[in-house]
């Protein structure tokens, strides 16, 4: 006898994984060992969940991006990642540090890389803190309940159709914490961005309309007015 289908969460349309038989909102976190030099890259939000939920449709419906590089230094530890955020009409910029609930044994620490390698960073599970220097030039309209830190940033497990781990930011507002997913971009020109495909929406759990089922019904609705 086969266990039921757990049941999707109700009136949520974001990302969503099975966990011991329950589904759960977000992103598996990435549980394999990875070069830090592999995150680094410009992701565009396709996903945002504050109050509403809204899915970036066409490159015009702008939500930010977040963007991620490995400073000069030779210690390839995350808190050496540093980069630009924005969400929204709020930019500044960031860098990553280890999660403070991760063992130094396992999660977020560095394995000593040989001279010359990209090195490793041994992580059990791929969270980050992100601490948030926020510009001066966007503090209006709220950027009072924009806090520099407890944000935390997942490298997900799922991958885009690129090869790609998708990222999942966690934005400490006070009151509430807004999400948003980013998908790595391969173009470096803002205005080529690469929306999320049937295949990945799949993969990230996504809801998605069936194309053959909705022009169906609505060649059944064309025969019923006939």
């Amino acid at each position: 006898m086969t266990s039921a289908e757990p049941e999707r969460i109700a009136y949520y349309e974001g990302p969503q994984y099975i966990d011991a038989d329950v589904y759960k909102r977000g992103l598996v976190p990435r549980q394999k060992d990875f070069g830090l030099r592999s995150i680094c890259g410009r992701y565009v939000w396709m996903y945002y969940d504050d109050d509403d939920e809204l899915f970036l449709e066409e490159p015009e419906r702008d939500f930010g991006f977040i963007s991620l590089s490995l400073g000069r230094s030779d210690e390839l530890i995350p808190e050496n990642i540093t980069g630009r955020i924005r969400v929204h009409e709020y930019a500044g910029k960031l860098q990553l540090k280890k999660a403070s609930d991760q063992p130094r044994s396992g999660g977020n620490c560095l394995a000593s890389p040989a001279k010359g390698s990209e090195g490793v960073h041994r992580a059990t599970s791929g969270i980050f803190e992100v601490t948030v220097e926020w510009d001066e030039a966007g503090r209006y309209g709220g950027l009072d309940d924009m806090y520099e830190e407890g944000h935390k940033l997942t490298i997900g497990e799922v991958k885009d159709d690129n090869g790609c781990p998708f990222v999942m930011l966690e934005l400490d507002c006070g009151r509430s914490v807004a999400t948003y997913v980013g998908k790595r971009q391969k173009s470096k020109k803002a205005e080529n961005i690469e929306l999320l495909s049937t295949a990945e929406c799949l993969r990230l759990g996504m809801e998605v309309e069936d194309e053959e089922e909705e022009s169906g019904s609505e060649d059944e609705g064309k025969e019923e007015e006939d």
